[in-house]
């Protein structure tokens, strides 16, 4: 299966509006509400409101993930890879001739025969027995002490002409300096960051990914920065709700992206930390501050095979 060529893309703005209106120390909007009202809209779900929201919240920052990339998607670049690339439908919709693998210890039965879910160590030797046409990886900040070895695996396991592209977070801002050094938000960010670099896992990790796909050998890579913003801040009604979601999914896991850097590296107790935690969830609600995540997009070719005398086929002048 051929490598689709990368298109224009329109990259975000560099500055959102403010929506005035709406300053308040309190973001009350939740996008669980949202959540249960589309879940209790369709017209395949028999299940009572209790069942459907519990479900919800079981798999809530799953499903977060995936609508703030959906609503970045249509200024991808790869669209007929990402167009429908949730559940495997990039597969049987875009390439049915084609196989997908996809990592995730938990998945959804419903996909399409050529849809393969595998789980494995990603930092071990990988053993696949075929090369791919295109390798995607989004989220894995701090979860790898060797990101030049991944892509080292990456490149290796692609087909001539293919493409890897990854996503990932970066440290919380603003540009308007609301985010100041003396917010609790600031200093939690900052000792993260600390913790992380002790371990050999920086979180601003992906501000080098351009340069690493670089240095391994990639062709034609490109970097993309997208904003999410932290709450529902901006006036412009599609960074507005980008903000609604990304602020459920950075406070529901506050605790989970803290606990480990805090207690184990850092060597704080379970309850300072729950108290600066604290301290960060109301600022993070807080809309006067108008902070957001840099997403870096990264993306590169392994370059095409030169053609040789054996590729010809048979009976060519």
């Amino acid at each position: 299966m051929s490598s689709p060529t990368p298109q224009a893309t329109a990259a975000q703005p560099d500055v959102l509006d403010v929506d005035e209106a709406a300053i308040r120390g309190d973001d009350e909007d939740s996008a669980l509400l949202l959540l249960e009202l589309l879940l209790l809209s369709s017209p395949t779900m028999a299940c009572s409101p209790g069942i459907l929201l519990w479900s919800a919240k079981k798999g809530i920052a799953r499903l977060l993930w995936g609508q703030l990339f959906a609503l970045c998607l249509p200024r991808l670049l790869f669209t007929e890879f990402f167009a429908a690339r949730q559940q495997g439908r990039v597969v049987s919709d875009g390439a049915p001739d084609g196989e997908l693998d996809a990592p995730g210890p938990i998945q959804s039965p419903f996909v399409a025969p050529n849809v393969n879910f595998l789980v494995d160590d990603i930092e071990a030797p990988w053993t696949f027995h075929k090369k791919f046409d295109f390798i995607y990886s989004r989220m894995m900040t701090a979860a790898l002490a060797d990101f030049p070895g991944f892509f080292q695996k990456a490149y290796e396991n692609l087909t001539p002409g293919g493409w890897f592209e990854i996503a990932d977070i970066c440290p919380i801002t603003s540009d308007d300096g609301t985010l100041t050094e003396d917010t609790s938000t600031h200093a939690w960010v900052t000792q993260l960051l600390e913790g992380t670099r002790k371990i050999g896992r920086p979180f601003d990790g992906a501000f080098d990914y351009k340069k690493q796909l670089e240095a391994q050998g990639f062709q034609n890579v490109q970097q993309v920065v997208f904003k999410w913003p932290q709450n529902t801040w901006p006036k412009d009604p599609k960074y507005k709700e980008l903000g609604m979601w990304n602020l459920e999914n950075i406070t529901s896991g506050l605790h989970g992206l803290s606990a480990a850097v805090y207690t184990r590296v850092l060597g704080w107790s379970p309850e300072e930390m729950e108290v600066l935690l604290a301290k960060v969830r109301r600022e993070l609600k807080d809309t006067r501050i108008h902070s957001y995540w840099p997403i870096y997009v990264v993306y590169g070719q392994k370059p095409e095979s030169k053609k040789t005398e054996s590729d010809e086929p048979e009976g060519s002048v």
